[in-house]
């Protein structure tokens, strides 16, 4: 792939599995093979890596079938297929019955439900206990951030926060409390952080692990 504004030659490797050159323009293929030559190590090391990546997504996918099992604040629970509304009680999810993509369907709304109910009671705890004061609250449907925060103090919640253990979810709560105070990820945004939220840097590395194991919802 040839772009005018590339400096300098790049590698990655796509989701299928592909390398992909990335280049500035004019570079002859001559010297694109040398360099693939001189760069066959961190080649393969990033074949492992997107590897890996692709082992750990094909054991968290899901069939969305009785017995399978999901997570609720950090517990295991259980999915079961049975006729009726969308419940949960005592660590079991159940959903109407239907093929996988309905009972995925189902599954999520009944994660909404969930996160509606408990995300707000813990984000006004924190409120409470931190003294900060944002405008707002609304959960949504984020896959790529468990938070956010304008600058007007309008805070966002993923509902995949439900997955996480309660520590968790309180510590992605803090960290956009703090950006109440400090709209960026500077050196004052972390002491902030830490003053609401002591050891976070560890929170952040025990949820990435964490998130390594949840089911693709």
């Amino acid at each position: 792939m040839f772009s005018p504004r590339r400096k300098r030659v790049a590698f990655r490797i796509g989701e299928d599995g592909v390398l992909e050159v990335l280049s500035p323009r004019g570079v002859p293929p001559g010297i694109l093979a040398k360099i693939l030559d001189l760069n066959a190590e961190a080649i393969a090391g990033l074949r492992r890596r997107a590897e890996r990546i692709r082992s750990r997504r094909k054991a968290a996918e899901r069939a969305y079938c009785e017995g399978e099992t999901f997570f609720l604040m950090g517990e295991p629970v259980v999915l079961t297929l049975s006729p009726g509304r969308r419940n949960y009680c005592r660590g079991v999810l159940s959903v109407p019955p239907g093929d996988p993509d309905a009972v995925k369907a189902e599954l999520i709304l009944l994660y909404k439900e969930l996160a509606h109910k408990v995300l707000p009671q813990i984000f006004q705890e924190e409120v409470r206990r931190t003294g900060c004061k944002p405008a707002s609250l609304k959960i949504n449907s984020a896959a790529a951030r468990w938070g956010s925060c304008s600058r007007k103090g309008n805070v966002n919640l993923s509902w995949r926060l439900l997955q996480f253990p309660e520590a968790h979810i309180r510590h992605v709560i803090c960290h956009e409390l703090a950006h109440l105070a400090v709209f960026d990820h500077s050196p004052r945004f972390h002491a902030r952080l830490e003053e609401l939220c002591p050891g976070s840097r560890e929170f952040r590395a025990e949820m990435l692990r964490f998130a390594r194991t949840l089911p693709r919802l």
